[in-house]
This record gives structure tokens, C-alpha cells and sequence, in this order.
């Protein structure tokens, strides 16, 4: 395959020093800026609803590994203090 003309190859990278320094920065911080106008923000009311969601799950979760946990202990304890009593007798 013959090499293309000089016109269409593709041109090397230009180099880091040919942008002024901190011009990508600057543009960074022009794009993060830009991209955070076009967030959907949740409203007040969302924010307290999720809110509530969160405090209410949390609650039932604490709860239900708290009885599972006595429901443990009570076990082991059964078998714990229970079989030396009988095993003495």
C-alpha cells in the first residue's frame, strides 16, 4: 500500500508547551462548572423523604439483628447452663 500524500497524514500531537500553562486548567474548571449547571438537584422535600426512608431502614435493621442477637444468646446460654445442671444430676 502506498503511503498517503503529505496533506492527509495525520498530524503528530503538538506538544505540552504549545498550550499556555494552566490554560487546561482553567478550561477544567470552566467544564466542571458548565457539567454542574446541568445537574437535576433534588428538592427539599426529596432530600426529607429519602431522609425518613434511610432513618426508618436503618431502625428496622438495628432491630432485627438486635433480636437475632438475643435469640443467639438466649440459645448458647440455654446450652451452656442448661447441660452441666443435667450432666451433674
Amino acid at each position: 500500500m502506498a503511503p498517503s500524500p503529505p496533506s492527509q497524514q495525520a498530524k503528530p500531537p503538538s506538544s505540552p508547551s504549545a498550550t499556555p500553562r494552566g490554560g487546561g486548567l482553567v478550561d477544567a474548571l470552566k467544564q466542571i462548572r458548565l457539567e454542574a449547571g446541568r445537574i437535576t438537584w433534588p428538592t427539599r422535600a426529596q432530600i426529607w423523604g429519602n431522609t425518613v426512608v434511610v432513618v426508618v431502614m436503618v431502625t428496622l435493621v438495628s432491630l432485627g439483628i438486635l433480636l437475632v442477637d438475643n435469640l443467639f444468646f438466649g440459645l448458647i446460654w440455654l446450652l451452656t447452663d442448661a447441660l452441666p445442671k443435667q450432666l451433674m444430676h
